[in-house]
């Protein structure tokens, strides 16, 4: 039996009552999470035991590479040096499940390399080694736009953790930014050009296999999500300096822009998944934009 290990971080005195035939799973997401420190309590009552990674795509759009990357070689990193016995990489879908599968091929592909062989893996190209396993690309661009775009979440000059500034945006009322009011306007500015510089690769992949013309259309979408995001900060923060007044012709073409979004994240979700959790994917995504701008029209 496996159980999540944070409950018995918090309670240490719980330690004795569990059975010696379970494998605690130590989990953590952010690229700092203390696995040097939780993994060395876990050794010390004996029982054996997983680090939990992950590849810090869920809560957001593109994903967050820079996160993703340094969460796993910690993980890998002190799992080895405190004798885990696996190492569990985890890849969820957190409030909607906005982002494509392909977004997670960054986090899948290094969590593989360095897990089996941190040594020869932790300096990986993994743009590189991407691009040809995961999408079968010898150019190798595929594997850049997917690195590239994830980097949109540092873009901003933020960090929130678990998730990314521009999926936090998204999701934030209009009226009353939090975390929306600490990006400047220039952090918005250079997602909006990381963006432009991830999507440049798209018409340079070579992707040779089936899946080719569903996974470039997943980027496109993502990335008009993005972009989409962008726009909807920019507003929220010269509503913050107006007084909530928001102009009904941006609000406009917000709503038309997001329409279109949604309707291709549909076609785009059954052409991969099951029917199941789509409704609450679209209405997460329709209450947090669509009826966010009908608001005030």
């Amino acid at each position: 039996m496996q159980f999540w290990g944070d409950i018995v971080q918090r309670h240490p005195e719980l330690i004795p009552e569990i059975p010696k035939d379970v494998i605690v799973l130590e989990w953590g997401y952010e690229s700092d999470h203390p696995f040097a420190h939780r993994c060395k309590k876990i050794k010390e009552t004996g029982i054996p035991f997983y680090v939990c990674p992950g590849t810090s795509t869920w809560n957001t759009i593109a994903g967050r590479t820079e996160n993703c990357l340094a969460n796993l070689i910690n993980a890998a990193q002190n799992g080895l040096r405190t004798g885990a016995i696996g190492f569990l990489n985890t890849d969820w879908g957190d409030n909607g499940h906005w982002q494509y599968l392909p977004i997670s091929y960054i986090g899948f592909g290094f969590g593989a390399g360095v897990s089996w062989c941190l040594r020869t893996n932790f300096d990986a190209d993994i743009k590189k080694q991407t691009g040809f396993f995961a999408f079968d690309d010898k150019s190798f661009n595929a594997g850049n736009l997917a690195y590239e775009i994830g980097s949109v979440a540092t873009a901003t000059g933020i960090h929130i953790s678990n998730t990314s500034p521009l999926f936090t945006s998204i999701r934030e009322d209009l009226e009353t930014p939090v975390f929306t009011s600490m990006i400047r306007k220039t952090g918005i500015n250079n997602a909006q050009n990381q963006i432009k510089k991830a999507m440049s690769y798209l018409s340079k992949t070579k992707i040779n296999n089936k899946e080719k013309d569903i996974i470039k259309e997943e980027f496109k979408n993502a990335a008009r999500l993005l972009e989409h995001a962008c726009k909807r900060a920019l507003l929220m923060l010269e509503g913050y300096e107006t007084e909530k007044n928001f102009p009904e012709d941006a609000l406009k073409m917000l709503v038309k822009d997001a329409q279109e979004i949604i309707k291709m994240h549909k076609k785009l979700w059954l052409k991969r998944n099951r029917p199941g959790g789509l409704e609450e994917s679209i209405e997460l995504l329709e209450r947090f934009i669509i009826t966010a701008y009908k608001k005030f029209l």
